[in-house]
């Protein structure tokens, strides 16, 4: 089919009141045509419902006969009942299973098309040109892995595809059956957002050290938009260790930020005088694992607190003011065979059961959490203001037990790390009682470390949001030398060093798609799929001028996603941007362009996709 000339050929000109046709331009491309008339097909489609807007006689001229065949292709693209066509325009650009589906063309990544190594063309296809393997294109195409050969592809850096196929990281993608619907509601909010981030421990000095430190820094900070950082106590025996990469790391941030970052301080285990045990170490379940005892033969709680009043003062004269602080992690725990800091504190103090390396079990009395916070803060500088974050244990039961005895107006947030919990296909008990229990406290609640692969990271933060009500997600840690942690796919860090080139590894890319388009403040809305195996989150700004949306597919078995737009966020959601990552495949926070609204997105499986507007 030839195209019709200017004078034939009568143009769209969209306007928030209707349509208008005007006298015709310069004649327009067939891209740039079904460009207008996808997006004015899709306006009615807004604003009247589902049902074929009204057109009138008027805007359907006779002479606009190849405006009336584009206009009925767009409404039955879905049921083609012919094969592909070589040299035909692009109506060669259909999805497909298998080769049989394409006629003399071949499926590749679920795409008719033909492959272009070796020098072969692509000039029996129109519009379409050779693409490499691992172009960003080809990778989007092939549902995030490499294709296993060049491709014909037809490119959109214009982000306008032929009917029947939108623009994914800048080539044509031929739409597929939506398989799954979200409904998103601004109207229903749930929790506030603290933000995300992960732990230094002592590892300041290896990014400062690094040879391509300024951007390590911007991936840290920058790329991220991770803005906690959990450091551990450096304070220990009336001293503290050098604080100046502390301060330098915090003001690095500060800088990429715009803002400072908010500051989670922790301690593993106070100084060995303080210990009953005599060590910072403990191992093969000492039952001395715990605070020492005073001249009285009391455990020396005021030892205690006048180690973290020391700490504190310390830290705010070297203008580091911790936000929130941990007076013991893992508050519950005995190391067994590995030995490792720790400092046991029941809930309160008394006796407690424990079972030792033999395998009996014996009584032992421990000092109390309780006791040891209530010294802390009757020994704080008044002028010295910060949020204790409490009890810092793995388990539900665990939290509850501490949560039972503990006056919630003696600490500001709910931390725990469940550790070994990976709710995919698994229980999400833990999850949910952590939730409850956040609620009957009346506190936020924050994963303060977790430690887990990518895809697990990704599916671990949404529950921590979604189930357990949480508003802060911690990775254990910023960083960790690959060449000690083994395989890259494994490695549990946000960033690998390797020498003097650095890796964003799959946590990092499974923290940044929640954290690189939302803040701190951000509410959590309704996000509610009509399929039970995807998740997602929704949040949006205080001020309603942004919206972001994550999704997660925990399963091997791709999915097309129709977004049903809330009211007053059509026009957001067609400018929307989609970055992506498939954890089994090679793309990265890749950013795929766009939100085609009326086909949906393409979620492979074991990938994790966000999508983010602003208020138009």
């Amino acid at each position: 089919m030839g195209y019709a000339s200017s004078e034939a050929l009568d143009w769209v000109n969209l306007a928030d009141d209707g349509v208008i046709w005007s006298s015709p331009p310069p004649t327009p491309s067939p891209r740039e045509y079904f460009g207008r008339l996808r997006k004015f097909m899709f306006d009615a489609r807004v604003k009247e419902g589902p049902t074929v807007p009204h057109v009138s006689a008027h805007a359907l001229r006779p002479t606009s006969k190849w405006a009336v065949a584009a206009f009925v292709a767009f409404f039955f693209s879905g049921c083609r009942g012919e094969e592909p066509q070589l040299g035909s325009q692009t109506n060669w650009l259909l999805d497909c299973e298998t080769s049989a589906d394409c006629g003399g063309l071949e499926c590749i990544c679920g795409t008719c098309t033909l492959n272009c190594s070796g020098g072969r063309s692509c000039a029996s296809l129109e519009s379409a040109s050779c693409i490499a393997p691992d172009s960003p294109g080809a990778v989007a195409l092939c549902g995030g892995q490499t294709a296993t050969s060049s491709l014909c592809a037809v490119t959109c850096e214009d982000g306008v595809c032929p009917l029947g196929s939108s623009c994914l990281a800048g080539v044509c993608s031929p739409d597929a059956a939506l398989t799954a619907s979200l409904t998103i509601d601004p109207g229903l909010r749930f929790q506030a957002l603290v933000g995300f981030g992960a732990g230094l421990a002592v590892g300041e000095e290896a990014i400062l050290s690094h040879p391509q430190k300024s951007a390590l820094l911007d991936a840290l900070f920058v790329e991220s938009g991770l803005d906690i950082i959990r450091l551990e106590n450096r304070y220990q025996n009336e001293t503290a260790n050098d604080l100046t990469p502390t301060q330098e790391i915090i003001a690095e941030a500060a800088t990429r930020l715009g803002k400072r970052p908010t500051v989670f301080l922790y301690s593993d285990t106070p100084p060995a005088n303080l210990k009953a045990n005599g060590s910072r170490e403990c191992t093969n379940f000492d039952l001395a694992c715990t605070l020492g005892r005073n001249a009285d033969g009391g455990f020396d709680y005021a030892g205690f607190a006048s180690y973290w009043s020391s700490t504190l003062t310390t830290y705010s004269e070297a203008g580091i003011t911790p936000d929130y602080v941990s007076i013991q992690s893992n508050t519950d725990w005995l190391p067994g065979s590995a030995e490792a800091e720790a400092c046991r504190l029941l809930p309160q103090e008394g006796i407690g059961t424990v079972r030792v390396a033999s395998g009996e079990f014996v009584e032992a009395e421990f000092a109390g959490y309780l006791e040891a916070l209530a010294a802390v803060k009757a020994a704080l500088d008044p002028s010295i203001s910060v949020t204790f974050a409490a009890p810092e244990v793995g388990s539900s039961p665990m939290v509850a037990g501490y949560t039972d005895v503990l006056d919630p107006a003696e600490y500001g947030a709910l931390a725990f790390h469940l550790y070994g919990e990976i709710p995919i296909g698994g229980s999400l008990q833990h999850m949910e009682r952590i939730g409850e229990i956040a609620a009957e406290v009346g506190l936020p609640a924050i994963q303060s470390e977790m430690d887990e692969t990518g895809l697990n990271t990704a599916v671990l933060v949404h529950h921590t949001l979604v189930t357990a009500g949480g508003g802060a997600y911690l990775q254990r840690n910023f960083i960790v030398d690959l060449a000690a942690d083994g395989l890259e796919e494994e490695a549990r860090a946000l960033i690998g060093i390797q020498g003097d080139s650095f890796r964003l590894l799959p946590p990092y890319h499974a923290l940044a798609h929640f954290a690189q388009s939302t803040d701190e403040g951000w509410l959590r809305v309704s996000a509610t799929f009509d399929s039970g195996e995807l998740l997602a989150s929704a949040w949006v700004a205080p001020d309603d001028s942004a919206l972001t949306i994550v999704l997660i597919n925990p399963t091997t078995t791709p999915a097309r996603v129709e977004l049903r737009a809330p009211l007053g966020w059509e026009d957001a959601f067609s400018d929307a941007s989609v970055t992506r990552t498939v954890f089994d495949g090679v793309e990265r926070s890749a950013p795929l362009g766009t939100l085609d609204l009326p086909h949906g997105v393409e979620v492979p499986g074991h990938s994790t996709l966000t999508i983010a507007a602003e208020a138009q």
